[in-house]
């Protein structure tokens, strides 16, 4: 190239350096500017050979602990400027019909390294819950356009093909439990919602080891969810757990009258087997708040519509009146001398008022 010069720095008389072997050369010789360099002292290389060795993906690693991906390269890549969108991971090394893979997203993970050999990629929670969810990451496939080398002009690395794809030289496994970091209950619509800390397999849900109480460091007056309270989430950091739909649970936390009726009487604590993480080797949820160390809810919202009596029952020989509302309701608030029965559904015939009478003390 001709822009290449190699540049004298002695400032005295442009002497790049000197022999003091008197008796060879008889010193001091000094190495000067010549003919051919600039006034600056620049000489122009005569032969220049440019790198065009493109940069080779040698090995890569997996952090299933950590959700990091590290690949090693042949050279220095400018890592600043890698595309993720070009990474791939596999099942296998040549893709057959039906096989999985899974293409990291650029607006997802991230390169959190300096340029060099080795290049550090930190999969966010979305790539991650596709990646253990569709098992791939045994291989890996990179585009050319992944990343390039240094020099000037830059090499785009080596393609690396479905077919050759590299096999992952080390695995360090997901040892650590996940953690419920906050959890928000809705008493309006039924539902609970629970965050956790890394994704979580709903599968693996087992409602019943969850218990809700009125309090921090006490069972009392808790009541524990059944199986009638399910979730149709997919896997990932949050779960949402449906009561509305079978309200068995929702119904007996209303009436409970002192558990879940504000912010400060809704805690949540759980057993082992609650529910467990997406790693090769589950683990379960952390249980360092064991009984009786619950979790705050994070976010509360009471039921605030009036509920609607959809129908009722009549009996004429045993004289039971059975009514039927639209949610779970206190049977000790219920006033009979507000009750009146009419043989028309407008009033315009013949009516009773009910004298009180006595309830069985059966709430629902």
């Amino acid at each position: 190239s001709s822009s290449a010069y190699l540049y004298v720095i002695d400032d005295a008389n442009a002497r790049l350096s000197y022999n003091t072997d008197t008796e060879t050369v008889g010193a001091p010789n000094y190495v000067t500017t010549t003919a051919n360099s600039t006034e600056q002292g620049m000489l122009a290389v005569s032969i220049y050979t440019a790198d065009t060795t493109s940069p080779e993906l040698i090995e890569y690693l997996i952090d299933k602990d950590a959700q990091i991906l590290v690949l090693n390269f042949s050279e220095p890549v400018d890592a600043e400027r890698f595309n993720v969108s070009h990474v791939t991971l596999q099942a296998s090394a040549e893709l057959q019909s039906g096989d999985s893979y899974y293409t990291l997203k650029e607006d997802n993970s991230i390169v959190n390294t300096g340029n060099g050999e080795s290049v550090r990629i930190n999969i966010g929670n979305q790539d991650w819950v596709e990646i253990v969810s569709s098992s791939v990451g045994s291989y890996l496939v990179v585009g050319s356009k992944a990343c390039t080398d240094l020099a000037s002009p830059s090499n785009e690395m080596a393609a690396v093909e479905d077919g050759s794809a590299i096999q992952v030289s080390k695995i360090i496994y997901d040892r650590t439990p996940p953690t419920l970091n906050s959890w928000s209950l809705d008493l309006q619509e039924g539902y609970i919602y629970m965050s956790f800390d890394e994704p979580v397999n709903p599968d693996t849900l087992n409602i019943t080891k969850f218990t809700i109480t009125p309090a921090r460091e006490t069972l009392n007056g808790s009541y524990t969810l059944t199986a009638d309270t399910f979730t149709l989430s997919e896997a990932g950091l949050d779960v949402t757990l449906d009561m509305a739909l079978v309200t068995t649970d929702l119904d007996a936390i209303k009436v409970n009258g002192e558990l879940a009726v504000s912010k400060q009487t809704s805690y949540l604590l759980w057993r082992e087997g609650a529910i467990s993480d997406m790693a090769d080797f589950a683990n379960e949820i952390d249980t360092l708040n064991l009984y009786p160390y619950g979790l705050q809810v994070d976010s509360y919202t009471a039921d605030s519509s009036d509920p609607s009596l959809n129908s009722f029952d009549f009996s004429i020989t045993t004289g039971i009146l059975e009514l039927h509302y639209s949610e779970a309701m206190e049977s000790s608030s219920l006033d009979g001398y507000s009750l009146r029965m009419q043989s028309t559904a407008d009033g315009s015939g013949d009516y009773v008022d009910l004298g009180g009478g006595t309830t069985l003390g059966k709430d629902g």
